[in-house]
């Protein structure tokens, strides 16, 4: 199935594309989209030659690339197998995080019920201080201007 533009508009259809087999490796192989080139016979006959022909370079090509990576299995096998060397020095930190985020935690805590506890101070300061003003400011009879 595959996206064809047609003189009606755009649409899924199934379309024929022709490829290459390898029988011994079963890899499957098409050139241009698995359209073979209709404008030059002699390519259009060439289709499948060609497209064998790159069949046993790509062949070629992976089995190299198969064999580097199956080198590489033993090594990374005994990288993962591997025990972390670490472990109990990571453990020792991470208490020793706690501990220090408790203590952190705890000196915050302790700030602010210092400055909560300066905050109310500091308004019944102000609040007798207001007291004291308005006691001045009244005019009573013995501070009076008929005095």
């Amino acid at each position: 199935m595959a996206w064809v533009q047609t003189e009606q508009g755009s649409k899924y259809e199934y379309v024929s594309s022709l490829y290459a087999e390898s029988d011994t490796t079963g890899i499957r192989y098409m050139r241009n989209n698995g359209i073979p080139n209709t404008d030059n016979p002699k390519s259009a006959a060439r289709y499948f030659l060609n497209a064998i022909d790159n069949v046993s370079s790509l062949v070629i090509k992976y089995r190299d690339k198969l064999t580097a990576l199956e080198k590489e299995i033993p090594v990374i096998r005994e990288l993962t197998q591997k025990p972390f060397e670490q472990e109990a020095k990571l453990a020792a930190l991470k208490v020793e995080l706690a501990n220090l985020e408790q203590e952190i935690s705890r000196k915050i805590a302790e700030k602010q019920q210092e400055t909560e506890s300066e905050e109310t101070l500091d308004h019944s300061e102000n609040l007798r201080a207001l007291r004291l003003q308005t006691f001045e400011h009244r005019d009573y009879p013995a501070n009076g201007p008929g005095r």
